[in-house]
């Protein structure tokens, strides 16, 4: 009766206790009605009686569990199979659930956010408003999510990204380093912004887009030049764009044989001086200064994938900025000018063209 009288609404269970990472944990029980609870209901398990506020109508449900520094107060529920410790703090009405983890260092939650299914909070992030984190979506390292932020699927927000307005990020999608995704934005697919990005408006990304600078605020498709700058930070000069390839440079000593069987089976005329793509992505295409390549019958679709190619023909001819880390093969670096109309798109940081005209080869020191 005293335990009533004092008003501490749940006692430790001495006589059911688990150990979960070397801890001792008890269960819960209720000893007064709050909120859905009521005297005599057994809960959930905490290591301490400073993981749950008696104040409130915070309250640890189910077999979930909260240990460490952890704290739990005002009228935030933890259900299911969720797991929180380290240094928490989780108040107001937020809602943990489903097998959802959340641990790390001065970590803060507040307002009306749900965390649920398998989702993973952990570093210093801070979570706020509406926002909304499931499914397998990781938020880690100093991100912020909050306002009516949905982040889900297998997406993940981290490294001082923030993430907040009506923005929804969904797929294996990441915001990352010091971006910010706002207002009704969206990115899904294999997208990444990063760097100093901003996408706000009704900005959307997806597929394989690699987004590094400035400012986006319309679907990528539909402002081609604007993302390449975000992307690939240059702007085209006269509706052309000076761009690099990696290929290898043919040479007619030892591999003359090779040249002339190359020439019989593609019934193609190699210059003096030649070089030829060295990926599959682009076929054997053959680069001549001065001269235009063009792909035969390359992939005309905006989006990047595994299954949206066809078996026959090319993707087309990739370009790059000339340090780009994906392009190691070839032992020659080349300069061609792209016309903005014949890009195909922008993916994985590189432009994928219909043709290119070589410029020269550049000569490294």
């Amino acid at each position: 009766m005293s335990d009533i009288n004092n008003k501490r609404k749940y006692k430790l269970m001495h006589n059911d206790t688990i150990t979960f990472n070397g801890v001792r944990l008890y269960r819960i029980k209720a000893l007064r009605d709050f909120s859905d609870v009521k005297a005599g209901d057994v809960g959930g398990f905490i290591e301490k009686e400073s993981n749950l506020s008696h104040e409130g109508d915070c309250w640890v449900y189910d077999d979930a569990m909260v240990y460490g520094d952890a704290r739990i107060i005002g009228n935030a529920k933890v259900r299911d199979n969720a797991c929180i410790y380290g240094v928490v703090m989780i108040t107001d009405n937020v809602e943990i659930a489903g097998n959802a983890i959340v641990e790390g260092q001065c970590i803060t939650m507040y307002d009306n956010v749900k965390v649920y299914d398998n989702a993973r909070i952990c570093g210093n992030v801070r979570l706020y408003g509406n926002a909304r984190v499931y499914g397998y979506a990781k938020i880690m390292n100093q991100a912020v999510i909050g306002g009516n932020a949905r982040v889900h699927d297998y997406a993940s927000v981290w490294n001082y990204a923030r993430v907040y307005g009506n923005a929804e990020i969904y797929g294996n999608a990441r915001i990352q380093e010091c971006a910010e995704v706002c207002d009704n934005a969206r990115v899904y697919g294999h997208a990444a912004i990063m760097g100093t990005a901003r996408l706000h408006g009704n900005a959307e990304a997806y597929s394989t887009a690699v987004i590094r600078h400035g400012d986006l605020t319309k679907d990528i498709k539909d402002d081609i030049i604007q993302y390449i700058a975000c992307s690939l930070n240059i702007y085209p000069v006269g509706g052309k764009y000076i761009l690099y390839k990696r290929v290898d440079k043919m040479e007619r000593t030892s591999d003359l044989d090779m040249e002339h069987l190359i020439r019989r089976i593609y019934q193609l005329d190699i210059p003096d001086e030649a070089y030829r793509s060295t990926t599959y992505t682009d076929g054997n295409l053959f680069y001549e200064p001065g001269k235009v390549t063009e792909a035969p019958r390359p992939n005309t679709c905006f989006h990047e994938g595994p299954d949206e190619f066809p078996e026959d023909g090319v993707e087309g001819i990739y370009c790059y900025m000339p340090f780009d880390e994906n392009e190691i093969e070839g032992d020659a670096l080349i300069a061609v000018e792209v016309d903005v109309k014949d890009i195909l798109t922008c993916m994985k940081g590189r432009i994928r063209a219909r043709r290119v005209r070589m410029i020269e080869e550049i000569k490294r020191r």
